[in-house]
């Protein structure tokens, strides 16, 4: 090939080479530069806000430690329970769980907590659990299966309940020693380390959890056996315990609140179902229930997600991209060093996408007139790209910027609504025992339950949805779909295995009273 040539088509191929050079630097510097400005935009609106903010409420919250509980007193902490002090060491120090198998040895002063830990464990599968949400009453033909199979036949149904109280009677002292903690203690913080954000260790929700399963078990049996004021003490510690959490700023701690709460509901409408408080008891779980809003935490649970994936990313820009567990070709050198050739712009404009999404779901909640103002489900994946105003966003990042906070919310809404209905219920039966029948409408309740303070629908803000039935009554909320189908139960979508209903429903069936299931 003449030289002439070859140098003409070398020239060519380097002004072709540096032209890339140039076109993918200005790439980079373009998308560097324009996606941290819209962020750093987006923070000094949120400032701009803040400082004329009327109230707490109307503050944007970017940061760890804007989020900080506040400090209690320490004397009276609950959190410094000698039990709760063991887990979070176990948990710091990587040991297992004071309930767990590998122990073999405890120390004497920990049995105690190992005993009442594992009481779940050992007899929960021997109780039917009460489901209000699938209208499914505790089964107590367990307890005579289990009690035939340990050698007691035919033996009347208190002796089966009584035999498995005294199966429970070993971990009932550290229990005891809980409930009177919990007396002595009116505050509560625990040891949580926000700055470490979803790395953060919360060993004391399993331990509440299985504790308040042990007061659900115990306030189940002793209505069983008609120990009206000892099942009321064991529902209101399982309340108690939810409310220990009411300082809790991750979302896992409000889900956890939630699930607490629910055992207290579940308890609640087992009593009803079973015709089982009395009028004195059931204006007591009414007054107790009025304090329960749990939508109160949705806000402080959701300025905490964003706080921590704006921390993360303040130490890592490139944490969204985190590597595929499914890709398995690839290990993870070359994966660190490709990751690191994205843009630092795509990470600013996906945290963009993420704290608009939240700004956008606080903005749909309105805490104060108590309903979720949003006309379509969380979980409906739509491109709601324009509507949130960032561009230059990939698709699949907006679809990460829409996850957030989906199932949290969903779960504290419908415990909200229960805990709505549990109030009206209580405030039902009260008015049916005086009166002998339900009322025809909840404006008939009078002073049992003021009209101005009956609960909303967090669904539309509407008072919940009530009709009597021939055997009770059904109080109902429209559901995320916002269509009010008579308190019908029915599938209408399913998402990652969980099962959405159209209506929320509360339901009473007088016909059950007495039966045995």
């Amino acid at each position: 090939m003449n030289k002439r040539i070859w140098k003409k088509i070398c020239w060519i191929w380097l002004n072709i080479t540096c032209l890339l050079v140039i076109v993918i630097a200005l790439f980079y510097v373009i998308e560097n530069i324009s996606g941290r400005k819209a962020w750093e935009r987006y923070v000094k609106e949120c400032e701009a806000r803040n400082q004329t903010a009327a109230s707490d409420k109307e503050k944007t919250y970017l940061w760890i430690e804007d989020i900080l509980p506040p400090p209690v007193d320490e004397e009276k902490n609950f959190a410094n329970h000698p039990l709760f002090k063991e887990v979070f060491r176990r948990a710091k120090e990587g040991l297992p769980d004071i309930h767990s198998d590998e122990n073999k040895d405890l120390d004497e002063s920990l049995e105690i907590w190992r005993l009442l830990l594992r009481i779940r464990g050992y007899y929960w599968h021997w109780l039917g659990e009460p489901d209000y949400t699938k209208v499914c009453r505790a089964d107590l033909k367990k307890i005579e299966k289990y009690s035939k199979a340990h050698g007691y036949e035919d033996i009347p149904k208190e002796e089966c309940i009584s035999f498995l109280l005294e199966k429970m009677e070993p971990g009932l002292v550290g229990y005891e020693n809980i409930r009177k903690a919990l007396k002595e203690y009116p505050q509560c913080r625990y040891p949580i380390e926000y700055e470490k954000g979803y790395d953060a260790t919360l060993p004391h929700l399993d331990v509440l959890n299985k504790i308040s399963t042990v007061a659900l078990m115990r306030a189940l049996l002793k209505q069983s056996l008609g120990q009206n004021n000892e099942a009321l003490e064991d529902l209101f510690f399982i309340m108690d315990l939810g409310d220990t959490l009411s300082q809790g700023r991750m979302m896992m701690d409000v889900v956890c609140r939630g699930v607490i709460y629910e055992k207290a509901l579940n308890v609640i409408w087992e009593g009803i179902e079973s015709d089982f408080w009395t009028p004195e008891q059931l204006e007591q779980i009414q007054k107790r229930l009025k304090k329960w809003n749990i939508r109160t935490n949705l806000r402080m649970a959701m300025v905490a997600e964003r706080t921590f994936i704006n921390n993360a990313l303040k130490q890592d820009p490139h944490g969204f991209f985190a590597k595929d567990p499914e890709i398995t070709f690839m290990d993870d050198f070359p994966y660190e060093c490709i990751k690191k050739l994205i843009p630092t712009g795509w990470s600013y404009r996906i945290l963009l996408a993420c704290n608009k999404r939240i700004d956008q779901i606080l903005s749909e909640f309105d805490a104060e007139n108590r309903y979720f103002n949003v006309d379509r489900p969380l979980w409906d994946f739509t491109d709601f790209t324009d509507e949130l105003n960032v561009k230059g966003v990939p698709k699949w990042a907006m679809r990460y910027a829409y996850h957030i906070g989906i199932f949290g919310v969903d779960k504290i809404l419908k415990t909200q609504f229960g805990i709505d209905a549990a109030q009206v219920a209580c405030a039902l039966e009260r008015y049916r025992l005086e009166n002998k029948k339900y009322p025809d409408s909840l404006e008939d309740l009078g002073e049992l339950f003021p009209k101005e303070e009956l609960p909303r629908d967090c669904m539309d803000g509407e008072v919940l949805r009530y009709r009597t039935t021939d055997t009770g009554y059904l109080l109902w909320s429209v559901g995320w779909d916002k269509k009010d189908n008579e308190g019908v139960r029915f599938l209408y979508q399913k998402y990652d295995a969980l099962l959405y209903y159209k209506d929320w429903v509360w339901e009473i069936t007088r016909e059950k009273i007495g039966e045995e299931k």
